[in-house]
């Protein structure tokens, strides 16, 4: 679709560009703000990490107003309920029209859905499920027989998952499938104009192995390096591409396997994204 029919079909809302990494979202978001004066918001969970914008693939800098991007420390922790917060925090303080953009499937869920407010957890409560002596399989049929909606949509070896499951119906005697169900809103589906950027696979996938090699040689390998001097938390070390280089900078790989080993995580991940995004909402346009 052309920008003049998005322009024209978006009707003033927000504008959200999700879909897989790789597939020109950023290009596709910079391109409407500056016909629209737009602001920009990411909706990327790893690239509010300031220390490693080129592992991230963050935007260059440009005329066009970038929020919520390089934002916290690798040191900190982050989660969708903190970015929603700071979402909220913009949508509050800017006259302007926004484009969110981003490939966190959840942080867009969130975004036009809402998030459930899940309750605090005891420590009894957790001590519980952490002791319960019960392989993948059995731990996933006691979640069956206490949330049934959960269990059907959680694999068997997704211990973290169903541990949470059980930890929620444990201290409050309600299934956390319908604590999803009795969110609170964080917006209106109405109010944005929702855009799936979708490629073909194989051109993702080069895109995916030139992007992690061009941060190579855009100087990565320091940047990683000065991240771990300042110290990286359990969400900043999950950043795709980081376990492969740190393997590297400690001589326990080659830097060609490394990259290989790398290439084909960020191809995977791209790969799940896709079958996830065209499955999860209802678009206003698909952009290819």
């Amino acid at each position: 679709m052309e920008l003049e029919k998005i322009i024209h079909k978006s009707n003033n809302k927000h504008l959200v560009i999700c879909g897989a990494t790789a597939t020109g979202k950023s290009e596709l978001a910079v391109r409407l703000a500056d016909k629209l004066d737009c602001i920009i918001i990411n909706a990327d969970s790893m690239q509010v990490y300031k220390e490693l914008p080129l592992l991230t693939a963050q935007p260059l800098e440009s005329a066009i107003q970038h929020k919520l991007y390089g934002v916290i420390s690798c040191q900190d922790e982050f989660s969708v309920n903190i970015w929603l917060n700071l979402v909220k925090n913009e949508l509050q303080n800017s006259t302007k029209r926004v484009i969110f953009v981003g490939g966190s499937g959840m942080y867009i869920k969130a975004l036009i859905n809402g998030i459930s407010q899940l309750p605090d957890i005891s420590q009894e409560t957790r001590n519980f499920v952490y002791r319960l002596s019960m392989s993948g399989v059995d731990l996933h049929n006691m979640l069956a027989s206490v949330d049934r909606p959960l269990a059907e949509r959680v694999h068997k070896n997704d211990i973290k998952r169903i541990q949470r499951g059980l930890m929620v119906y444990y201290e409050t005697k309600v299934p956390l499938s319908q604590w999803h169900i009795e969110n609170i809103g964080a917006s209106k589906r109405d109010e944005f104009f929702l855009i799936n950027k979708e490629v073909p696979r194989d051109l993702i996938y080069r895109n995916c192995n030139k992007r992690f090699l061009d941060s190579l040689y855009n100087g990565v390998l320091e940047e990683v390096e000065n991240a771990i001097k300042v110290g990286c938390s359990s969400t900043a070390s999950k950043i795709l591409g980081m376990e492969e280089i740190v393997a590297y900078l400690e001589n326990k790989s080659t830097l060609e396997n490394s990259t290989i080993l790398a290439q084909q995580k960020i191809r995977n991940y791209a790969k799940r994204q896709l079958t996830w995004f065209r499955h999860q909402f209802i678009y206003d346009c698909i952009v290819n």
